[in-house]
């Protein structure tokens, strides 16, 4: 009986554990390559990392019979091809996410700026230097549009704005705009702020899952003298999901006080009905997270009794008593069920980016 009661008493000391979450299908680990110094073929080397990271690697435009030497320790995939291309003297690494994801390595274009941290890779992709002459003034800017890659299988919600902290040319000058040099903190989504949220719920539409091109950094004029961006240091905010969450509740059950919970929202249902091609669902939405609203207007989903989907477009209106859904039906049959889906719980990672010796183009005069 004393063993019994201890065990109890052990069960209920215990803290709870939360779920596991799913995040690796999502951000797999850092696959990782070393190779002890020596000189080896290009194809050696490529099948080597092939072999240490199982991950497909395409090559174009580069001799697989030219020989190099180098020696890699423990990096990052992506880092280790960026190693290879230094030691050919030419040469980027991409990342193709459809028709199959693979690393692309094209020996053919000059060795770009590239910075490196886990399964991310940031290049230049461009830069842009602009004197703009009118009759009251003359304006001058620089832009820099850099490229993010990151390890195949890596699927990110979004992915944020650069956030520049220091930026100077070989002259020695600050490019950093006043705003930011004066301490001013970037704004953003609550989405984008680094650490975890785990009862965070996030529609399946919100994100436009992680567009990695084109991330824009406009900075103060170069010097007349200066011939490169000799430091461009900073973060880039990336989310990832946690969990996937897929509820389907009968339409018989959408009753008054009916829950659905996902995360730390809980939708709460106080009517459901369906006439004449129409369908209408009234509910309240609980539950805060650190003094953030959860989405008024989930994605609810109205499915026939072969999970098609029933709902082709509907409007809302809301008040502090709750919300009301209508909805337009594709045709007339009876709504079988609701479907709710949504992310829960996310992570945001802030991706360090360092880049240095960026070349600055001749300006471009408008």
């Amino acid at each position: 009986m004393r063993a019994l009661l201890l065990a109890v008493l052990m069960l209920v000391q215990e803290p709870a554990k939360a779920p596991p979450d799913e995040r690796e299908k999502w951000l797999p680990p850092v696959r990782t390559v070393t190779l002890e110094r020596g000189e080896r073929t290009v194809k050696q080397v490529l099948e080597a990392v092939r072999a240490a990271t199982g991950l497909p690697v395409e090559p174009s435009g580069v001799d697989e019979g030219a020989k190099v030497t180098l020696e890699i320790k423990d990096r990052p995939v992506l880092a280790a091809l960026d190693d290879l291309c230094r030691a050919l003297g030419r040469g980027t690494v991409k990342v193709r996410e459809e028709s199959g994801a693979a690393i692309e390595l094209d020996g053919e274009p000059a060795l770009p700026a590239a910075s490196h941290w886990r399964q991310f890779r940031v290049e230049v992709e461009d830069v842009q230097v602009t004197v703009r002459r009118s009759l009251e003034k003359l304006q001058r800017s620089a832009r820099v549009t850099l490229t993010m890659s990151m390890q195949p299988g890596s699927k990110p919600l979004a992915v944020g704005s650069f956030q520049a902290e220091e930026a100077q040319d070989d002259a020695g000058w600050s490019l950093l705009a006043s705003s930011v040099e004066g301490g001013r903190h970037y704004r953003s989504s609550d989405e984008f702020q680094e650490g975890e949220d785990p009862d965070a719920v996030i529609m399946e539409d919100r994100f436009d899952h992680g567009r990695r091109g084109g991330l824009t950094v406009d900075l103060n004029m170069p010097a007349k003298e200066a011939k490169s961006i000799e430091k461009l240091r900073g973060r880039v905010p990336v989310t990832f999901p946690l969990r996937y969450l897929d509820l389907k509740v009968p339409a018989g059950e959408l009753v008054e006080g009916k829950e659905l919970k996902l995360g730390g929202m809980t939708v709460r249902v106080k009517g459901f009905k369906q006439s004449k091609g129409k369908a209408t669902l009234a509910y309240q939405v609980q539950g805060t997270r650190e003094g953030r609203d959860f989405p008024s207007f989930p994605d609810f989903e109205l499915l026939d009794d072969k999970d098609g989907k029933l709902s082709q477009g509907h409007s809302g209106s809301g008040s502090d008593d709750g919300y009301t859904m209508e909805y337009t039906l594709v045709r007339e049959a009876p709504v079988h069920s609701l479907r709710l889906a949504a992310y829960v719980g996310r992570v945001t990672l802030m991706v360090p980016v360092e880049l240095r010796n960026i070349p600055i183009p001749a300006p471009k005069k408008q």
